[in-house]
């Protein structure tokens, strides 16, 4: 008697499941990162049908159909008011571009994208501006950047809400 109601039990179960997974029911969004500010917690999430979102306290900030976003820095690093997000999709034309959020004000902003498609920039803080280095990737041979193609030097800077490219 208990066998059988044991088999019966795992099989429900077992088709439960199957269906699930047959007729396709939507992933549910998975958190990539988190990350503590004053405004909040900053999420980063992707799901197979929502598409890459960055949220503050579960407001969308900011959307896309990118692959992949991660948190570059955090600054300052306690109580940071400054995000720095790489975003993209792996293409071959350009791997990912970069992103501010500033959670410096009453409301929460991120920047316009930018970069030159290189995803490892050298980063300095300093009173309170943020600059972001990408080097020189147009002299670089195809076989030595990989798949990838990176755009001439650029300089960034963000400081008091504002984003500005110096080369």
């Amino acid at each position: 008697m208990k066998y059988s109601l044991l088999k019966k039990l795992s099989l429900a179960a077992s088709s439960a499941i199957a269906s699930i997974l047959l007729c396709g029911f939507p992933l549910f969004a998975q958190s990539i990162e988190t990350v503590k500010t004053r405004a909040g917690n900053l999420t980063l999430t992707r799901s197979e049908d929502d598409g890459f979102k960055v949220k503050i306290r579960n407001k969308v900030l900011f959307e896309s159909q990118a692959e992949f976003g991660t948190v570059e820095g955090k600054y300052p690093r306690v109580n940071p008011k400054l995000i720095l997000l790489n975003i993209g999709d792996g293409a071959l034309a350009c791997a990912g571009h970069f992103y501010i959020v500033d959670v410096s004000k009453n409301k929460p902003a991120i920047t316009d994208a930018f970069g030159n498609c290189n995803t490892a920039p050298k980063i300095l803080y300093k009173n309170q501006t943020l600059t972001v280095k990408f080097p020189d990737g147009s002299k670089i041979p195809a076989e030595d950047s990989g798949a990838y193609r990176y755009g001439a030097a650029q300089t960034w800077n963000y400081r008091n809400g504002k984003l500005r490219k110096l080369n």
